[in-house]
């Protein structure tokens, strides 16, 4: 089972990229998929998230708080949900002014 996993996302170069590569909004939205990205996919695009919560409907929502790319030197709040079966249902990624 370990080995389908490494090899599912061995497979997929865009989906390759480790968590010291993402250093801006841009990294985010050329790597996250709705429909296709999944939880373990986007753990390891950008760590664990700081809150895990459920939503109405039951559904995770994960979210990022004050997330600072280097490249944009900007904070953002990002949020996630992932559907019953933990593949990226929607995303928010908000600005944060301070």
């Amino acid at each position: 089972m370990l080995l389908c996993i490494f090899t599912v996302f061995c497979a997929s170069p865009r989906k390759s990229k480790k968590v010291r590569e993402m250093q801006s909004y841009a990294d985010i939205k050329r790597s996250v998929y709705i429909g296709e990205t999944d939880t373990l996919t986007l753990m390891s695009l950008i760590g664990p998230p700081q809150l895990v919560s459920k939503n109405a409907r039951g559904e995770d929502v994960w979210s990022y708080k004050h997330k600072v790319f280097a490249r944009d030197s900007k904070a953002y709040d990002l949020i996630f949900i992932f559907n019953t079966n933990d593949v990226l249902k929607d995303y928010t990624i908000l600005r944060s002014e301070y």
